[in-house]
């Protein structure tokens, strides 16, 4: 992978999930920088922000399923913001829900992955991160499923 270090932005409110995401990204993962949000507002204030305290993020795992502004209201927003143009966004719910993935996508999502709720499934979903960055960022990316 030609990018050993990356940032990733995770929009998660489940404290369960946030506990077990941090000890694997810690463990595994200690190279990345990373940063935790729990509401859709916050996302869109975050990014608003960036600068050296809030950096951008090469990829932003949004959970389709936050409070105040949900997931896809979240996406809305940031695909309407071109200074945006260049995060990746990748959606993700435990639910499979096919009417919502594809509204993801449409709305601008680069892909969409579904959220194991064990220790095994959330590490395998944090390995295909680098991979999955380095797609996105390969011309003609948009909307491509992975």
């Amino acid at each position: 992978m030609a990018q050993d270090i990356f940032s990733i932005l995770i929009a998660e409110d489940d404290k369960d999930d946030i506990y077990l995401l941090k000890s694997l990204l810690d463990e595994y993962f200690p190279h990345w920088y990373y940063q935790f949000i729990t509401t859709g507002e916050a996302v869109l204030t975050y990014l608003a922000r960036r600068n050296a305290t809030y950096p951008f993020a090469d990829i932003l795992l949004l959970d389709i399923h936050l409070p105040r502004l949900n997931g896809l209201q979240v996406l809305e927003k940031i695909r309407e913001t071109p200074t945006y143009d260049s995060l990746a966004v990748v959606g993700y719910s435990t639910i499979e829900d096919y009417q919502t993935m594809e509204l993801f996508m449409k709305l601008g999502g680069n892909a969409y992955i579904n959220k194991s709720n064990t220790q095994e499934g959330i590490k395998s979903m944090l390995d295909k991160l680098p991979g999955l960055i380095e797609w996105i960022n390969q011309p003609l990316a948009k909307n491509k499923e992975y």
